[in-house]
C-alpha cells in the first residue's frame, strides 16, 4: 500500500494519538513509500523521511498527511470524525509555498482574528494598505490583483473582502487549512498569471451540538454546529457588521456627508460532512455576501459635475459547491460542481453606473494514482460557464499606470447593454517521479481553452525537488501561466488574447531546530501579451480598444525564518522585487503600479498561559509608486485647471511602517468558555500615505493617509 513515493534516507518519528482522547493509539499501520511501521504502545512510529504518509488504525478514519521533517503528532478521528494536527512542516508544493492551519493565522494581530487578512502577512505579498480602496486585493510577485484567484474547494470566488477590506466574505471557523502558491505551481490550477490562495471548507465533524456567538466593534457574529446521526454532520455561520452603527453615531452633523445606507455587510455560510463508507467523503458548502453603502452630498462638484449629489455601492455574492472525494492508499479522486450568482451595482451621481449581474456553474475533478512504486500519475479537467448581464454608462477604468482618476463629466463614456457569456475549459496531466531516493521530478502540462476569445494555451510546467540531507531540500519550478482577459471592460472584447508570464523559481528549505525553519526563495516572472490601452481613455473622440501589446518583468526574493513551537509561534518574513511595465514596443520601461522595493514583516503570538494570549506584529515597506504633477494648464473653456504630469510612477509616497499588538484572555467554565480580544493596528498612530490629492490649481498637495489607528473589541461566548 502506498500513496506518495518520495523517499530519502533520513528518519521520520512521530506519533498517532486519538483526537477525542489525546491518547496514544498502539497498532496503527504507518505506510511511508516502500517502508510501513506499526505504532508502539506510547504510539510511536518511525519510517523514512517521505513526502506524504498514511496512517490506518483500526476504528479510526484513515489520514494522509504531507511531511517535510519531524517530529509528528498526527491525531485520528474515530468513527466517522476527521482531525489531522500535524506539528511538524507540511510539504511546500513549490518554492515559496506555504501551507498554514487557520488558528495561527487568525491570532495575528491587525487580522483581527480573520484568516484571509492574515494572510497579507506572508511573503511575496505587498502592503496596499488596511481599509483603504487599495486594499481588496492581493499584489502577489508583482503582478495585478486580478491576474491571481482566490480558490475555496477548488472554485473561485467573486470577491475577497467586504468593503474596503475590513474583513474576508467567510469567516475562520467556516474554513479549514489554507495554501498560499506564489507563483510556479502546478498543472491543477490556471486561470491565473499571478499566484494562488487556495482554502478549504471545515472538516470537523463535532461529537456533539454546540456554537458560539460573537460581538466586535467590527462585525456580530455566530455560528451553530453538530452531528446528523452517525456518519455527518453540519455547521451553519452567519456575520453582520455594525460598522453602520458606529458610524451613525460618531460621524459629525456638518460632515458633509449624508448617508442613505450607512456601510453594512452580510455574509452567511452552510457546509454539510457526510462519510456514507470507508474512503468515501461527500460535502456541501453554501455561502455569500452582501456589501452595500449609499452617501448623499450638499454642494457641487465643480471639477466634476456629473458625479455631484450622490454614490452608491452594492455588491453581492452566493456560491454553492457540493463536492465528493475518494481516497486510499495509492489512489485519490475528488471531483466537485459549483454554480453561483453575484451582483455589482455602482451609481455615481443621477446618470453614471455600472450595472453587472452575473450567474455561472463550474466543475472540475482529478485523479491520482501511484502506478509504480517510483511513479504517480495525475490527470483532471475542469469547465466553467459564466453569463454577464451589463448595462453600462459610464467611463473606461483608469489602467494600471494611468495616474489620472476617473472624470465623469469630461471623460469618454462606455455606453452598453446586452449580455455576453464566457465559456473556459482546462485539462491537465502530470508525472511525478522518484529516480533516486533522494530527487523528486514533476512534469506536465496544461490546456486552456477561453472558447469566448478562441484562445487555447498549452502551458508546461514542471518542478525538480532535491533533498539534499535531514532537514534541508532545494526546489526548482518554472513554466508557462496565462490568465483570460474577463477583467472589468476587457469582457466586452472578444476579439482579446490571454495574457502569458513565463515564471521560474529556486528555493532552499533548512530546518534549523525542530522548532525553527528557514526559507529562501528567489523568483522572476516575465509577462507577456498584457493587455493595454493605447489610446487616451478619457478622450471622446479616440478610436478603438485594447490590445495586448504589453510586457513586463518582476524579479526578487523572499525569506522566511518560521518558528513554531506549542507555547510560540512566528516568523520574519523580507520581500526585495523589483516590478516593471513596459506599454508597448519601443516605450520606456516604467514602476508598475503596485511595486514595492522592500517589504519587511515580524509576527510572534505567545500563548502566556491557558488563559492569556499575547501577540505583536511589526511591518516596514516601501512607500508604491507615484506620479509627479508637474504643473497645471487653465483651460478656460472648462474654467478649470488640468495637470501636467512627470514620468509615470517616478517618485514614491513616504516609508511606510506600523505595530500592531493583539491580547487574548480566555475564561473556562463547567459547559461553556468566554473570550475577549484587543486587537490594535497601528498602535503608535502612524497614518501611512497611500497617495496625494491636490487643491484646484495643483499648487499645493496633501497626503492621503490610512487611518492613524484602528482598535477593535471582541467578546464571543462558546459552547
Amino acid at each position: 500500500m502506498l500513496f506518495a513515493t518520495t523517499a530519502v534516507a533520513a528518519p521520520l518519528r512521530g506519533r498517532v494519538i486519538d483526537a477525542e482522547t489525546r491518547q496514544p493509539i498502539e497498532g496503527a499501520t504507518v505506510f511511508a513509500g516502500e517502508r510501513e511501521a506499526t505504532t508502539a504502545a506510547d504510539g510511536s512510529f518511525e519510517v523514512d523521511l517521505v513526502a506524504t504518509i498514511t496512517v490506518l488504525a483500526d476504528r479510526h478514519e484513515p489520514q494522509v498527511v504531507n511531511v517535510t521533517g519531524g517530529p509528528l503528532v498526527i491525531a485520528l478521528a474515530s468513527g466517522t470524525g476527521e482531525v489531522i494536527e500535524v506539528a511538524g512542516e507540511r510539504v511546500a508544493p513549490t518554492p515559496g509555498a506555504i501551507a498554514l492551519d487557520r488558528a495561527k493565522l487568525a491570532v495575528i494581530p491587525g487580522a483581527r482574528g480573520d484568516l484571509l487578512s492574515g494572510v497579507k502577512n506572508l511573503p511575496g505579498i505587498a502592503n496596499n494598505g488596511s481599509l483603504t480602496p487599495l486594499s481588496s486585493g492581493l499584489i502577489i510577485r508583482g503582478a495585478s490583483p486580478e491576474s491571481s484567484r482566490i480558490l475555496v474547494d477548488g472554485f473561485e470566488i467573486p470577491v475577497l473582502y467586504h468593503f474596503l477590506g475590513v474583513q474576508s466574505v467567510i469567516p475562520t471557523e467556516m474554513l479549514g487549512g489554507l495554501e498560499y502558491l506564489p507563483g510556479a505551481f502546478g498543472v491543477g490550477y490556471g486561470r491565473a498569471s499571478g499566484g494562488i490562495v487556495a482554502v478549504t471548507s471545515r472538516e470537523e465533524q463535532p461529537k456533539q451540538a454546540g456554537g458560539f456567538a460573537e460581538l466586535s466593534f467590527v462585525n456580530v457574529a455566530g455560528l451553530v454546529q453538530g452531528p446528523i446521526g452517525d456518519k455527518a454532520s453540519y455547521a451553519v455561520a452567519a456575520r453582520r457588521s455594525v460598522i453602520d452603527a458606529i458610524l451613525a453615531g460618531v460621524l459629525p452633523s456638518d460632515s458633509g456627508l449624508s448617508f442613505t445606507a450607512y456601510p453594512r455587510y452580510y455574509d452567511y455560510q452552510g457546509k454539510v460532512t457526510y462519510r456514507p463508507r470507508e474512503h468515501w467523503k461527500l460535502g456541501a458548502f453554501v455561502f455569500g455576501s452582501d456589501d452595500r453603502v449609499e452617501l448623499a452630498t450638499d454642494g457641487d462638484n465643480a471639477m466634476d459635475p456629473a458625479a455631484s449629489g450622490s454614490f452608491s455601492n452594492a455588491t453581492s455574492f452566493t456560491r454553492a459547491i457540493a463536492s465528493a472525494s475518494y481516497r486510499k492508499p495509492g489512489f485519490e479522486m475528488t471531483s466537485g460542481v459549483s454554480a453561483y450568482t453575484d451582483t455589482n451595482h455602482f451609481t455615481v451621481g443621477s446618470d453614471r453606473f455600472l450595472l453587472l449581474d452575473r450567474d455561472g456553474v463550474a466543475a472540475r475533478g482529478e485523479v491520482g494514482w501511484d502506478a509504480h512504486p517510483k511513479l504517480r500519475l495525475i490527470a483532471g479537467a475542469e469547465a466553467d460557464l459564466t453569463r454577464t448581464g451589463y448595462d453600462i454608462k459610464f467611463t473606461r477604468p483608469p489602467r494600471e499606470g494611468d495616474p489620472r482618476g476617473p472624470n465623469f463629466t469630461r471623460d469618454a463614456l462606455i455606453v452598453e447593454t446586452g449580455s455576453n457569456t464566457f465559456r473556459d475549459l482546462a485539462a491537465w496531466a502530470s508525472a511525478i517521479a522518484t529516480p533516486v531516493r533522494a530527487l523528486e521530478l514533476t512534469m506536465g502540462a496544461r490546456v486552456d481553452g477561453y472558447l469566448r476569445n478562441d484562445a487555447y494555451v498549452v502551458q508546461p510546467r514542471g518542478q525538480a525537488v532535491w533533498h539534499v540531507s535531514e532537514g534541508s531540500t532545494l526546489r526548482l519550478a518554472g513554466g508557462l501561466y496565462s490568465r483570460p482577459p474577463e477583467y472589468l471592460d476587457q469582457g466586452l472584447q472578444p476579439d482579446l488574447d490571454p495574457e502569458r508570464v513565463t515564471q521560474l523559481a529556486l528555493g532552499g528549505e533548512r530546518k534549523l531546530t525542530s522548532a525553527l525553519t528557514a526559507t529562501a526563495t528567489v523568483f522572476e516572472n516575465r509577462m507577456s501579451d498584457l493587455v493595454v490601452l493605447p489610446v487616451d481613455r478619457a478622450d471622446p473622440a479616440a478610436v478603438g480598444g485594447y490590445e495586448n501589446i504589453g510586457s513586463g518583468v518582476s524579479r526578487g526574493v523572499e525569506l522566511l525564518l518560521k518558528l513554531q513551537r506549542d507555547d510560540l509561534f512566528g516568523w520574519i518574513a523580507y520581500t526585495g522585487a523589483v516590478a516593471k511595465r513596459r506599454d508597448a514596443p519601443g516605450m520606456a520601461e516604467r514602476r508598475f503600479d503596485y511595486d514595492q522595493t522592500h517589504n519587511l514583516i515580524a509576527v510572534a503570538s505567545w500563548q502566556i498561559s491557558p488563559k492569556w494570549k499575547l501577540g505583536g506584529r511589526f511591518q516596514l515597506t516601501t512607500g508604491r509608486p507615484e506620479t509627479p504633477v508637474m504643473g497645471a494648464t487653465y483651460q478656460a473653456d472648462l474654467d478649470l485647471y488640468l495637470p501636467t504630469y512627470g514620468a509615470p510612477s517616478s517618485q514614491r509616497v513616504d516609508l511606510q511602517h506600523q505595530l500592531d499588538v493583539r491580547v487574548d484572555r480566555t475564561w473556562k467554565f463547567q459547559r461553556w468558555k468566554l473570550a475577549a480580544y484587543l486587537d490594535i493596528s497601528n498602535v503608535y498612530l502612524n497614518a501611512a500615505a497611500i497617495s496625494y490629492q491636490y487643491n484646484f490649481d495643483y499648487t499645493e498637495r496633501t497626503a492621503i493617509t490610512t487611518l492613524p489607528i484602528i482598535p477593535s473589541f471582541g467578546l464571543r461566548g462558546e459552547l
